[in-house]
């Protein structure tokens, strides 16, 4: 079915059914009607490869219900009002998907072994049926999220008061200007993109090494949510349209802001990373679109069409060719490190770390296995920025489970130990963090790094000094990841009590994460009951997960409000002034004027043939590092309860499949081609300031003062 929607959008678009008239334009419109339905049948009946499929339909039907009830019947309604509505609707919502699930298990011979039981006969493998055993809640904590983002985008939108100082309500407020209608909404995105990438990390961190997208419920839940974003995004984006953004960022700073953000060398090297095995493939499908335009002479003009390629195609082409290829095509591969880094050495690739680290204590009396763990867990919480502590907590639960059988302690008083001791280890390893921020707090190249005379940063700070119990600060610190906020805190001087007084709350995320650690280690023992324990342990770690991106959402307000509230503080610049703030700036002054000149004596005409070649081939390894990654199985599963004595020859390089050979073969050609630039790079600057150089070079020469000229910018960079 879905396969047969393919093909028929694909036939609509090269018959560009989008500008018939008449009568054609209602086949059009009908033939639409018919890939929807086909897409809605296609995706029910793939649940069984796609458990999650039919949640798909019912949240994209929800979705469109209120859309529908936003177009038809609250047109003319205030952002805010409408947006507060639909969060309440969809928080009873989830709500009573909560309570009828918990009706029907409370009721008798319904929770999930019972259930396994009972369904036997199934054809279904165990993950479907716990998927669908499991839905409502899945669909409960889906709408608490929409809740959520409609509850956020109302309060953005709702004004404080107008000029006059009238207080506005979320039932009596006046009707947005566009240009503020316009910001709001890109706050708002910025917002969505934020918890996305929230979600994204925290799902990389507590997915076992090598687990698919469909064996893991947390993972569920983040596909979802990334489908949900992806609707809110477009839907918002749709609304403003790229048209209107371009006029609008040519009279409002802040659209201007995001539209560079938008289309800086940081993004292009994303799109490329995904766009590489599709943009031949495309320009193939365009020549084809082409000759068919040519063929039929109607419908749509060719005016303006260049030879064989069609229009819109070229303009993509000229497009592509604009970009800055010695900026893009280097930030490509430099982009596909660090996600690599996240997704596998400091995520997925821990569960390897602590399955070696159970194998060496293992030994030890258990008081000295306690302290080793310990020890190690704080080293790296400490000196490993980003380090999951969610992993951590369930490693702790996994471990104590599995060393105190011998000493006769029941499940709930390991999980009462357990809780204890990773709260300690937080708490402790909070202190160590601040301490650490105390330390490079005078750090000027730090301070640059991480932009700390922005307006994010500013309110960060603000948040984090304010004095008594605050909600922000709160959620900001049980958001996580672990180190940055505790590094953050202690690099403002913020009070060590207020911030672990503020940390307390975690306790309710510790709780399910140690928890599903030990019900890990028990459904690894207990074969007959396997099922039960992992399913109980998936939808503990869910909740956790919830909670962290919940409470990142929430700080995402908090920080939108006050930045807000400070706006005309922070444009005036004396607002949480650091007192490094000129010694940034000029540092920063500094770097840019080093990009300047690395872009100078490095542009593309200048570059080597050689290298132009090296580049290309380098970014499109570092595109297949990622199709293999995410599409392909490069390692086998290895999670919390495994050991690595149980791999083939007791080695970690077992866990790997011929994908991730093939992975780490394209990785390497993408570090020396890396090594090649930068190698290159240093020559030009070397070959341009070196003694043999007929022109002398002027003392403290800037790219400005030479006029873009190559020798004076290498020898900034030299003297730097």
């Amino acid at each position: 079915w879905i396969g047969f929607a393919i093909l028929l959008a694909i036939l609509g678009y090269i018959l560009d059914v989008h500008a018939w008239s008449g009568v054609l334009h209602v086949i059009a419109v009908l033939g639409g009607v018919a890939i929807g339905v086909f897409v809605f049948v296609g995706v029910l009946l793939s649940a069984s490869s796609a458990p999650f499929s039919p949640l798909v339909n019912g949240i994209f039907l929800s979705l469109m219900a209120a859309v529908a009830v936003r177009r038809l019947v609250f047109r003319d309604a205030p952002t805010a009002t409408f947006m507060f509505g639909t969060s309440l609707v969809f928080g009873l919502y989830a709500v009573v998907l909560t309570a009828c699930w918990l009706f029907w298990i409370l009721s008798g011979g319904n929770n999930w072994g019972d259930f396994l039981k009972h369904d036997l006969e199934s054809p279904l493998n165990d993950d479907t049926r716990f998927l669908l055993w499991s839905s409502p809640v899945l669909l409960a904590c889906v709408c608490i999220f929409v809740s959520l983002f409609a509850l956020l985008r109302g309060q953005i939108h709702l004004p404080s008061e107008d000029k006059a100082g009238h207080s506005w309500s979320i039932f009596v407020q006046p009707m947005e200007e566009e240009e503020e209608f316009i910001v709001m909404e890109l706050r708002f995105i910025g917002m969505i993109i934020a918890v996305a990438v929230l979600g994204l990390f925290w799902g990389s961190m507590i997915a076992p090494l090598g687990a698919g997208p469909k064996t893991s419920m947390p993972v569920t839940l983040l596909t979802l949510l990334a489908i949900v974003g992806l609707m809110i995004t477009f839907y918002t984006c749709y609304g403003l349209g790229i048209t209107r953004l371009r006029r609008s960022a040519e009279k409002i700073p802040e659209v201007r802001n995001f539209w560079s953000y938008a289309t800086n060398d940081i993004v292009k090297a994303l799109f490329l990373l995904v766009a590489w095995p599709l943009l031949p493939f495309y320009f193939v499908f365009k020549v084809f679109h082409q000759i068919v335009r040519r063929c039929l002479c109607c419908c749509c003009s060719t005016d303006g069409d260049n030879g064989f390629l069609a229009r819109e195609a070229w303009e993509t082409w000229e497009e592509l060719q604009s970009w800055n290829k010695s900026s893009v095509l280097p930030k490509t591969m430099l982009s596909n490190l660090v996600l690599m880094v996240i997704w596998f050495f400091i995520g997925p690739s821990m569960n390897v770390f602590f399955g070696w680290m159970k194998d060496r204590i293992e030994p030890l009396p258990f008081p000295l296995g306690l302290t080793t763990f310990f020890v190690c867990s704080e080293v790296l919480l400490v000196f490993v920025p980003g380090a999951p502590g969610l992993n951590i907590y369930m490693a702790a639960g996994a471990y104590i489970v599995e060393r105190t059988q011998p000493l006769n302690w029941s499940f709930s008083h390991c999980m009462y130990f357990g809780i204890a001791y990773a709260f300690v280890l937080k708490v402790v390893a909070g202190q160590l963090q601040m301490s650490l921020g105390s330390f490079f707090s005078n750090s000027v190249q730090l301070k640059a790094a991480l932009d700390a005379n922005g307006a994010q940063a500013k309110a960060v700070r603000h948040i984090l000094t304010r004095p008594g119990w605050d909600p922000a600060k709160m959620h900001m610190l049980l958001a996580g990841p672990d180190f940055f906020p505790f590094f953050a805190a202690g690099a403002v001087n913020a009070s060590p009590w207020a911030i672990m007084l503020h940390c307390i709350p975690i306790v309710y995320i510790i709780t399910p994460a140690v928890i599903a650690g030990g019900l890990m280690i028990k459904g690894s023992q207990d074969l007959d009951d396997a099922n039960v324990y992992f399913g109980t342990a998936s939808i503990l770690q869910m909740v956790a997960l919830a909670c962290l991106i919940g409470h990142g959402m929430i700080f995402g307000y908090h920080s939108e409000m006050v930045q807000q509230e400070f706006q005309a503080d922070i444009i005036e610049g004396d607002w949480q002034r650091d007192p490094q703030e000129l010694e940034v700036r000029r540092l920063l002054e500094e770097r840019n004027s080093m990009g300047k000149a690395y872009a100078q004596i490095s542009r593309w005409p200048a570059v080597p043939a050689w290298l132009k070649v090296l580049l290309f081939v380098g970014s499109i390894s570092a595109s297949a590092v990622g199709y293999l990654t995410l599409l392909g199985a490069p390692f086998d599963t290895f999670s919390l309860y495994s050991h690595i004595s149980d791999l083939p020859g007791g080695s970690i390089l077992s866990l790997m499949n011929t994908t991730g050979w093939m992975a780490a073969g394209f990785l390497l050609v993408v570090f020396l081609v890396l090594a090649a630039w930068e190698c290159w790079r240093a020559v030009q600057v070397q070959a341009l300031t070196g003694p043999g150089e007929a022109r002398p070079l002027f003392s403290g020469a800037t790219l400005a003062a030479a006029g873009g000229d190559d020798r004076a910018a290498a020898a900034m960079l030299a003297k730097a």
